[in-house]
């Protein structure tokens, strides 16, 4: 397993080639990228630099494998 921090909250965890993206929220740039690249989307919590509601809702419209 392979796991990544990146700005604060986000997490990436990597194992067996599928990737889990934990807390994407408005503090990381990168997060729309992050996002598209995720198998799944863990939210710990409903505050904004953990969840980005409107990308979360964009990456499940373009991307309707994506769980979370």
């Amino acid at each position: 397993m392979i796991l990544r921090k990146y700005t604060h909250p986000i997490v990436v965890l990597e194992k067996d080639g599928a990737t889990l993206l934990v807390d994407p929220g408005t503090f990381t740039a990168s997060a729309a990228e992050l996002i598209r690249d995720a198998d799944g989307v863990l939210v710990t919590h409903e505050h904004p630099d953990h969840a980005d509601i409107d990308l979360i809702a964009a990456a499940l419209d373009s991307q309707p494998e994506l769980l979370v």
